[in-house]
């Protein structure tokens, strides 16, 4: 993130620069929040201090906002990205966001171990 701070002092009059690292710094400071919320989320679980908010929640709502944050990540992987809903409701009890954490998880995973253009 220095490196494009830097990046972005010196390139103030290219506009495809300027997009370009801002757009770097955008994933970095994604990447980190998700490291720091992780680490959070390791320290309330072995102190027994998370708290689940459950509730009957639509599968399918979980899983589009799944897709919608790993979709940039799919595509600069260069990855096909095919989705099958049921076409039913499918109702599940459940604290919405662990669960979206969670299949957002599953989904980066696929994404990064996946050969490029899967």
């Amino acid at each position: 993130m220095r490196s494009a701070v830097d990046i972005l002092r010196v390139s103030a009059g290219d506009a495809e620069q300027l997009q370009s690292t801002c757009a770097m710094l955008e994933r970095q400071v994604s990447q980190m929040a998700r490291f720091v919320d992780d680490l959070l989320d390791v320290s309330r679980i072995s102190r027994n201090k998370i708290e689940l908010h459950k509730k009957p929640i639509a599968l399918t709502s979980l899983l589009e906002q799944a897709i919608e944050a790993i979709r940039p990540v799919c595509r600069n992987m260069g990855h096909d990205m095919r989705i099958a809903l049921p076409p039913e409701p499918v109702y599940l009890e459940g604290d919405a966001v662990r669960l979206t954490q969670v299949f957002t998880n599953l989904l980066d995973n696929a994404c990064k171990y996946m050969d490029r253009g899967g």
